[in-house]
């Protein structure tokens, strides 16, 4: 942990304590705190200075969200609230009848490990990573089964993420096509890397992704280049310029076309870019051809939290520029800012996790790029490790996704999920919530509906 002590006098200054009141705050004199604050850096402080000033943040990220919760936290009826699970209660009925023939609903599609950026805070840092699986792009021949599959399992949609790039893989325009050709809804998430490139290859990808794809967002985590950087990796590829002409071209043809693909902007909010965040809503929101702007925190557990205070969350002026987001949507072009991501994570240093298990995870299971079937996006990391937690098998010219399926591994790998592996704010957080009330224990008077 290295802790500036710019870092240390925003914290005293949020707290509106005197130096010396500070001090005694985190179990430090004033003179000691005097020479810390010159030396530039307290990586030195003893363990127990340490742990207090943990706490102290902490503290502050508690006392931010309740005063933010009300305005944060308010249900969205829109493209990413749980709620649309009632729209599948046959799904869940059969999930209540019998666990063993529950399908998915969404199956999130890896078609490459590879990426050409170097973010940071990549789920999976799979660039680092050498041959193998984190090689792998996912084999086109396997498709027709796989659509096969799908469609009589009752799959309704797919969503092509990764994983690395799903781009990458040279066959990405194929698969979009065929799977939407198939009667699936297709969802893509891109760093949109291939929007910068001119050739007649990426432009097709860019008009496929129009013609097929019911969304596409792409994660920019920024709102200038420097800043870019430090999200996405620096190297002499890496132009948020370019980025951004390449996403108002793609914004331009969508209306010149007549595609009903919604577009979107992710920001991932963390250390390195909360201070980017408002120039960026300013910046995509006059976009044409853009439908939304979406804000989650990047997860990061609270033990961990409590050992790096460069996060940022301690910072009151955080959630205010995240109420302040709202005054910048326009018809047309929304503001979604996941306020129970930002309330979950906080909470969860007391409560731990909003749910005891994972009951959803047969509704939203995984494929890897090498063709391994998994309970989330999270177990990818245990693939690459071969240690096989959450990994039901992998699909080849052999096995197919419904051989893996029906198998009483995928039963047993599933049920006994430890949701202590799970990070905060995973993606069936809200799902998880909602089914713990569906399949828990039948409350005393439960046929009294009210």
């Amino acid at each position: 942990m290295s802790v500036t002590t710019t870092m240390l006098e925003c914290v005293r200054n949020d707290l509106h304590l005197t130096p010396a009141e500070f001090a005694e705050r985190i179990g430090l004199t004033a003179s000691d705190y005097a020479l810390v604050v010159e030396s530039g850096i307290v990586d030195n402080i003893p363990p127990r200075v340490r742990r207090a000033l943990e706490g102290v943040l902490l503290d502050m990220e508690m006392v931010n969200v309740e005063a933010y919760r009300g305005q944060l936290a308010r249900s969205e009826f829109g493209v990413f609230s749980a709620v649309k699970l009632h729209h599948h209660l046959d799904k869940v009925a059969t999930l209540q009848r019998d666990p063993r023939a529950a399908t998915p609903i969404t199956v999130e599609l890896h078609l490459s490990n590879l990426c050409g950026h170097k973010c940071p805070s990549c789920t999976f840092g799979i660039p680092a990573r050498e041959g193998g699986a984190a090689t792998a792009s996912f084999d086109v021949a396997l498709l027709p089964r796989l659509i096969d599959d799908l469609k009589g399992m009752g799959v309704r949609a797919v969503e092509i993420s990764g994983g690395g790039e799903p781009t990458f893989n040279r066959d990405a325009g194929q698969f979009i096509a065929e799977l939407h050709g198939a009667g699936f809804d297709v969802g893509l998430v891109t760093n949109g890397w291939f929007l910068e490139k001119p050739d007649v290859r990426h432009i097709e990808l860019r008009d496929t992704i129009l013609e097929h794809v019911t969304w596409c967002r792409i994660s920019v985590d920024a709102g200038s280049q420097d800043v870019y950087e430090k999200t996405h990796g620096k190297a002499s590829h890496i132009s948020f310029d370019r980025l951004v002409e390449g996403i108002s071209t793609l914004g331009r043809r969508k209306l010149e076309s007549g595609s009903r693909t919604t577009l979107g902007i992710s920001f991932l909010v963390s250390q390195q870019n909360h201070l980017d965040l408002i120039r960026a809503v300013c910046l995509f929101r006059d976009v044409e051809g853009l439908d939304y702007f979406q804000v989650k925190p990047f997860a990061v557990a609270p033990v961990e939290r409590a050992t790096d205070p460069d996060f940022v969350f301690w910072n009151r002026r955080l959630f205010d520029a995240l109420v302040a987001l709202e005054a910048y949507a326009r018809p047309g072009f929304a503001i979604h800012t996941a306020g129970y991501k930002f309330v979950d994570m906080v909470v969860a240093e007391t409560s731990g996790l909003p749910f005891k298990r994972c009951h959803g995870h047969p509704f939203y299971p995984t494929i890897g790029a090498d063709g391994s079937v998994m309970v989330c996006c999270h177990m990818l990391n245990n693939r690459l490790d071969e240690s096989g937690v959450g990994v039901y098998g992998r699909i080849s010219a052999e096995t197919s996704f419904a051989d893996l399926w029906s198998s009483e591994r995928r039963f047993e790998v599933g049920s006994c999920m430890d949701t202590r592996l799970c990070p905060v704010n995973c993606k069936l957080s809200e799902t998880n919530k909602i089914l713990s009330g569906m399949l828990g224990q039948f409350p005393d008077h439960g046929n009294f509906i009210r």
